[in-house]
């Protein structure tokens, strides 16, 4: 997982093909809640899963943190999660269980 993280670090295009195989139920189970994900709003959840913060996903993706604050916001509305929840520990959760 080491080499997803470098990839994510460096915003590869190989990041989210190379984290599909690494955790290979991710995307099933994304679009189990929601079958309207982009793969953009996949990748997004990726970097989150990760453990990746604001500040780091906008620096990685050249984008502004308002612009990962929006994304973050849009994630949370089509997964129906509270905003006191952690949305990486509540991301973790759900894709980690059986």
């Amino acid at each position: 997982s080491y080499d997803v993280r470098k990839l994510a670090r460096e915003n590869s295009a190989e990041f989210f093909i190379k984290f599909q195989e690494v955790y290979p139920h991710f995307t099933k189970k994304m679009l189990n809640i929601n079958p309207n994900f982009k793969v953009s709003e996949l990748t997004f959840a990726a970097y989150i899963y990760l453990g990746f913060n604001t500040k780091q996903i906008a620096d990685y993706t050249f984008k502004a943190v308002k612009t990962i604050e929006n994304n973050r916001y849009n994630l949370r509305k089509k997964l129906e999660i509270s905003p006191e929840k952690d949305l990486q520990i509540w991301l973790r959760n759900y894709i980690d269980s059986q």
